[in-house]
């Protein structure tokens, strides 16, 4: 049996432009969570600028606003990237990786 090769990227094809923007909410949504005291959510000034400056707006203002607005600047990967590597870190692909 011979085996046929592949010269295609087919199973990219599956998938649509929302799934790329639903991994650039995620990046957000990491970057939104760096700012909150991650042992209680709810204390201290940052829930209550989350609401205020997030929540209260909604609609009546542009997405990148409202990152910008809460964050102080425009949205990054740096969050993104710091919760990949804790993702990963425990997963054993780095470990398998130096051997």
């Amino acid at each position: 049996m011979r085996l046929q090769t592949e010269r295609s990227f087919g199973h990219l094809g599956g998938y649509s432009s929302a799934y790329y923007t639903y991994m650039w909410d995620k990046v957000i949504a990491e970057d939104f969570f760096m700012q909150f005291d991650h042992m209680n959510l709810l204390d201290g000034p940052i829930p209550m600028k989350y609401r205020r400056v997030v929540l209260e707006p909604g609609g009546s203002v542009s997405a990148n606003t409202l990152v910008k607005d809460f964050l102080g600047r425009a949205q990054n990967m740096d969050a993104f990237q710091k919760w990949m590597g804790e993702e990963f870190a425990g997963s054993g692909a780095q470990a398998g990786a130096s051997q």
